[in-house]
């Protein structure tokens, strides 16, 4: 008999049969287990190396300004896009402060607590309804102070619409109305 190198001799090979268990669930005293008909094997998908978070100078004495830094043109375009909204936003809430006699740091704070400052932002899970945009109004709410605050085609979905009517709001003396106003103690007593 011949055998190549790493080869196993064909003699060598013998098939075996083990038989099956022949003792029952009910000779063990065990309850039946569910098993489940297709188990699936999962991998991890493979990772890309770890990269820092934090920044390091590529010279020495380079000043960083960011850990994080867009690596595309559309990503910086999207940043653009949105440090120009929020100053669009911050500079609307001046003006409606001036307007209305109410404090910048109220105002902004409540939208911050609110929103996080997201014009999108939109909560469905309220007890009370659903509530909508920058400062989180109800829609009834809404509807009926943008009249009394003066505005024409109101529209709840306007962040700038809402800073308004939120303005009125607070010059009227509703800043209860809102649940961070409560929080960050602007209602008084």
């Amino acid at each position: 008999m011949e055998s190549t190198e790493g080869s196993i001799p064909s003699a060598a090979i013998t098939e075996k049969t083990i038989p099956p268990p022949t003792i029952s669930l009910e000779q063990l005293n065990l309850a039946p287990i569910s098993v489940p008909r297709r188990i699936i094997n999962v991998r991890p998908n493979p990772k890309p190396a770890p990269t820092s978070t934090t920044a390091v100078p590529k010279k020495i004495g380079q000043k960083i300004t960011s850990a994080w830094q867009p690596n595309t043109l559309n990503q910086k375009k999207l940043m653009q896009a949105k440090q120009a909204q929020r100053e669009k936003i911050n500079k609307s809430i001046l003006q409606a402060c001036k307007k209305y006699g109410v404090k910048y740091k109220e105002l902004h704070g409540v939208m911050m607590c609110e929103s996080s400052g997201r014009p999108s932002a939109h909560n469905t899970k309220e007890k009370h309804g659903e509530s909508i945009g920058i400062l989180q109004f109800r829609r009834e709410t809404f509807y009926e102070n943008a009249r009394a605050a003066g505005i024409i085609n109101p529209n709840v979905w306007d962040p700038y619409q809402q800073i308004r009517v939120a303005a009125h709001m607070f010059n009227k003396g509703m800043k209860k109305r809102w649940s961070c106003a409560r929080k960050l103690g602007l209602c008084g007593g």
